[in-house]
């Protein structure tokens, strides 16, 4: 873009927020139909895409980039609300959930799960209450004007092939396809959270889940139930619906733990939460109780030994490997090694320093299907020469296997968080002491020693005092790979 052109959108800018005024012109999207799977001929097979303009996505950019800085300057989103938010993704979501569930589980506790489903949660926002969301948010003034005008009047038109439909005026949901769209959904579901008494609730956008743990499943369960309810009030009056049937119950805990739970969530609708009858004559429907449920992509199981996503990513990995043999006489070395980074390591990165804290055994599948990987995408003289040898096939290729990669990224993620750290302390100069040994703790079971808690001071523990001293947040993913690369 020339200087002109990024004078000229910096004027529109000013002017259209000092003046609460959004050009109608940039309201206008074009939505096209993706087929996502099924019959062609039915129009719930798919997917609508909202095109919008370039300038607008520019405006759109630059005012919620404001936005979000008095957001985080004020600590305005829930901190357990994960979607949208520079620095924050779902692993650190499932990282965070995994060590709750596993402190809880350590403490010989049950622990029940509810995941939420909401139907078309971004298309059935009203337009009163997102302005008035932002209000509570801190949003005010011409900028709170300039939103409530971005909203109103917009319109769409759906196009195929080269014929486009009618317009249509959009009275409900955020704009599909903007940048503000997201931003206006936190803003919408932020004060959630004040409805919940009694269990941790996650979010990652509209994907929810709550989580309460008792030693007696019943207590949890009641505790549960009235969050759930509560939870069930906020939608209804924030214009959210509730699915019923997408919503699921997971009763995790140890397997030598032989009570089940005896009582069940009900999904309680609006008539039935306002009626006092509601615990003795209640037909509403129970939310379905499952083994393994599937959140953000990985598979939890009610053992959380997350046999079943492991499965899962070998899989994929086999999957691979049949492609990669096909093709490793048609391809260059460095082509095969961008498609296992893009493809292979990716399935086993996403997630892992959740489920990678499992039994070795379980990892293993993961580790034997790397090394039949690698030695199909080096050439036949490197596999004749570290024939004996894994691990150098494995720094040939500059790839960490799975078991040193839950150590790296859990020590990438935890390396400077204090509340992890607590150095020794002695009257007398010990040897721990003078190399600033961090204090370890113990753990009941075998979940207490799947927590970060337990595992990353010994993992720091064991690093040298040399690498400790120099790493800081721009060298430590560098350093610590070419660490654990060399002693393999």
């Amino acid at each position: 873009m020339n200087t002109e052109g990024a004078t000229a959108i910096a004027n529109l800018i000013n002017a259209s927020v000092e003046t609460g005024i959004y050009p109608d012109e940039l309201k206008i999207g074009c939505v096209r139909p993706i087929h996502k799977k099924g019959r062609r001929d039915d129009f719930l097979n798919y997917r609508p895409v909202t095109l919008l303009s370039s300038i607008d996505k520019i405006v759109e950019k630059y005012v919620c980039e404001q936005i979000y800085e008095f957001y985080d300057m004020h600590d305005v989103i829930y901190q357990n609300q994960y979607g949208f938010q520079a620095g924050k993704g779902t692993n650190d979501l499932l990282m965070k959930l995994t060590d709750e569930i596993n402190e809880y589980l350590n403490n010989k506790k049950h622990v029940v799960v509810l995941f939420i489903d909401f139907s078309r949660a971004f298309d059935t926002l009203d337009h009163k209450q997102i302005i008035t969301k932002l209000d509570d948010c801190g949003i005010r003034g011409p900028l709170l004007r300039w939103c409530a005008n971005y909203l109103k009047n917009r319109k769409f038109s759906v196009r195929i092939n080269d014929t486009y439909s009618d317009p249509v005026t959009v009275t409900e949901g955020t704009a599909q396809g903007s940048v503000l769209g997201p931003l206006h959904f936190l803003s919408y579901v932020n004060d959630m959270r004040l409805y919940i008494d009694h269990c941790s609730c996650y979010q990652f956008a509209d994907d929810t889940c709550l989580l309460v743990a008792d030693e007696d499943p019943d207590i949890a369960c009641d505790m549960l139930q009235s969050d759930f309810n509560m939870l069930a009030k906020w939608c209804h009056d924030a214009g959210l619906v509730l699915n019923s049937i997408k919503t699921k119950l997971l009763h995790i805990k140890s397997p030598y733990i032989k009570r089940t739970l005896s009582k069940r969530i009900i999904a309680h609708n609006h008539d039935c939460l306002h009626s006092s009858c509601r615990n003795t004559n209640c037909s509403c429907p129970s939310i379905e109780l499952v083994n393994t449920q599937t959140y953000l992509g990985m598979q939890i199981d009610n053992k959380f030994t997350w046999h079943n996503h492991i499965e899962y990513v070998c899989n994929k990995l086999r999957q691979f490997l049949a492609n990669i043999i096909i093709l490793k006489n048609r391809i260059p070395f460095p082509v095969k090694m961008m498609l296992y980074n893009s493809l292979a390591e990716s399935y086993i990165q996403y997630g892992l320093g959740s489920y990678g804290r499992t039994f070795v055994t379980y990892l293993n599948k993961i580790y034997n299907l790397q090394i039949r990987i690698i030695k199909n995408i080096v050439t036949d003289k490197i596999r004749r020469q570290f024939h004996d040898d894994d691990s150098m096939l494995f720094k040939h290729c500059n790839i960490l296997p799975v078991h040193t990669q839950v150590k790296y990224l859990l020590l990438k993620k935890h390396f400077f968080n204090e509340d992890l750290q607590f150095e020794i302390k002695h009257p007398v100069c010990t040897r721990a002491v003078s190399s600033r040994k961090l204090q370890t703790s113990g753990a009941n079971n075998m979940y207490g020693e799947r927590t970060a808690g337990y595992i990353v001071p010994r993992l720091i523990n064991n690093l040298p005092s040399e690498l400790r001293v120099n790493l800081n947040t721009k060298n430590i993913k560098q350093k610590l790979k070419m660490y654990f690369l060399e002693t393999l």
